[in-house]
């Protein structure tokens, strides 16, 4: 928010850009002509986007800064960003080929325990809160990993992920209250983790591996559905509560119609 005015962020092939006052307005400086993978918000109100090849940019006080890396590689590419749900400013960065990096205290510095993932291509980050504890969900080309702050766990193929590469993340409650986190993948579908187990979805009959964005969302009798976005496979709704019952299908062929099938994302 600025001035009191709700805005809507996008990133581009070309840079960001805001919605204000009911036309686009592009930002130039920052990441302007830069291809963006990720944004998110900070508590303290900082907008934050990663790039390829440009790093990471942060917009406070109608300013941007290009943060540097405290020691250590520079850091060229990021793919996903995740703020921390319980303190002011913390943003957890995951980079391309070079594992994950934390902004906090006003500097940029890598995670300490990178070596320990089983991939530094960081493709999904997810910062949730147990407790009184956070918790960081870290998803890479080779699997998903968990830090609680004190332990790093890690889940794989072995454990029922269908595919190695998770690309998103998305963390909701059931209806009694259950922690569950939706998984998706460049190749093998969606899956939930629920109590401790990995449950591949099937419901869209294997037609679309490739998961590219989860989101929530209530309908007009205040239902919530689980909308999955497909790269190349359209969008499908599913019942959060119960993932094997039947899903629908959003193509270009049905309606109401989609105006493509390729879906980078779902909000």
């Amino acid at each position: 928010p600025d001035q009191g005015l709700s805005q809507v962020w996008a990133g581009t092939f070309a840079g960001l850009t805001r919605w204000t006052f009911g036309k686009w307005n592009s930002l130039e400086n920052g990441p302007a002509g830069h291809l963006l993978f990720a944004i998110a918000e900070t508590r303290d109100g900082s907008i934050w986007a990663g790039s390829m090849g440009g790093g990471l940019f942060r917009f406070q006080g109608g300013q941007w800064s290009h943060p540097n890396m405290q020691g250590g590689p520079a850091l060229p590419s990021v793919l996903s960003l995740a703020p921390s749900p319980g303190h002011g400013g913390r943003l957890w960065v995951g980079s391309r080929d070079q594992g994950v990096a934390v902004w906090e205290h006003g500097a940029l510095r890598w995670w300490e325990h990178n070596a320990e993932l089983p991939n530094l291509g960081v493709f999904a980050l997810l910062a949730t809160q147990e407790g009184a504890s956070e918790v960081l969900w870290i998803g890479t080309r080779q699997g998903l990993s968990r830090w609680d702050g004190r332990t790093l766990s890690h889940f794989g193929t072995r454990d029922g992920l269908p595919h190695p590469h998770v690309t998103t993340l998305l963390d909701s409650r059931t209806k009694e209250g259950e922690p569950a986190l939706w998984i998706g993948t460049r190749g093998g579908g969606g899956a939930r983790l629920i109590q401790g187990r990995i449950e591949p979805l099937r419901g869209d009959g294997g037609q679309a591996p490739m998961v590219n964005g989860f989101a929530l969302a209530r309908d007009l009798e205040g239902r919530t559905w689980l909308w999955v976005a497909y790269g190349g496979g359209g969008a499908w709704r599913l019942d959060p509560e119960d993932p094997t019952a039947p899903w629908r299908h959003l193509t270009q062929a049905t309606p109401p119609a989609l105006p493509s099938d390729l879906l980078y994302q779902v909000r």
